[in-house]
């Protein structure tokens, strides 16, 4: 299916490019003469928007607008790219990180609720092709962007990322999906949509799982600001920096299918505890690895 495929571009694309920036980071920071504290704001701008985007605009992409919420995703994400190579303060920075995020947090839920409804067949595998290459877009980014930073330094490294990303995301930005009208009792208002996920947190099971996510996604956040940093203050040259910042997307691409069938076997909390114990490792190992 043709929409399936492009949304597929657009998903490497997308990924690509949000990841592109991060080795480059220590170079954008001594250029723009800005504290390490704040690339945490930088990296906060990026993780509200992205929010943001999941609650209020992907919805849209479930009204009629996928060609608005999809391509928009493309075109936010290359222009932020952007911002990066031209810009030369915080401010342009959160700006940046601010389109980022809300273009990977509006594509990403939109794709996924349009196979959803226009793929009878094969759903599960057409999602699963789409988050892998979306996985791809992340393990590729960094080494494009050390690569890039090798040959034509970072605003030029920053300018192909934003071409690629319109290149990549073209069949996405052509795409013509056919209406699918949805039954009036589905209809939702995105207030009424948005109050009913709130009232969720009530059952303890999902304040618990939402709890589990959080805890996942401070030390992620924590990374985007302070990891390119911390490689580049221990002396890591660029290509250990573009290395690690790759080998992010690994695991989840290796250990995804015995992931999965370690839920089914412990459960989805005790699995989150042995998952969150690992991560409690790292990032400890971080505080005392130097060299």
């Amino acid at each position: 299916m043709r929409s399936t495929t492009s949304l597929n571009f657009g998903a490497f694309a997308l990924s690509g490019s949000f990841m592109v920036v991060f080795p480059l980071l220590p170079d954008l920071q001594e250029r723009a003469h800005i504290s390490t504290s704040q690339l945490g704001w930088v990296a906060a701008a990026g993780f509200v928007a992205a929010l943001v985007a999941q609650l209020l605009i992907a919805p849209h992409a479930d009204r009629g607008r996928e060609r608005l919420v999809i391509g928009g995703a493309i075109v936010t994400m290359a222009l932020s790219t952007l911002v990066y190579a031209f810009g030369n303060s915080v401010a342009w920075f959160i700006a940046g990180r601010l389109g980022a995020g809300l273009a990977y947090g509006a594509f990403v839920p939109a794709a996924i609720g349009l196979i959803v409804r226009h793929v009878h067949e094969g759903r599960g595998q057409r999602i699963g092709r789409l988050q892998s290459l979306e996985l791809a877009g992340m393990a590729v980014g960094p080494l494009f962007a050390v690569m890039g930073k090798m040959a034509v330094g970072v605003e030029l490294t920053l300018v192909a990322a934003s071409i690629l990303t319109i290149a990549f995301g073209f069949p996405v930005l052509t795409t013509r999906w056919s209406p699918q009208p949805s039954p009036a009792s589905d209809v939702v208002r995105p207030h009424e949509s948005l109050l009913r996920g709130a009232l969720l947190l009530r059952h303890r099971s999902v304040a618990a799982s939402a709890l589990v996510v959080t805890a996942f996604m401070i030390p992620m956040g924590s990374y985007d600001a302070l990891f390119p940093r911390y490689l580049t203050d221990l002396g890591a040259p660029d290509w250990l920096l573009g290395l690690a910042l790759m080998a992010f997307a690994v695991p989840a691409v290796l250990l995804a299918g015995w992931a999965g069938r370690h839920v089914d076997r412990v459960g989805p909390f005790s699995a989150a505890a042995s998952g969150g114990a690992a991560n409690i490792a790292v990032i400890v190992s971080y505080g005392v690895v130097r060299a």
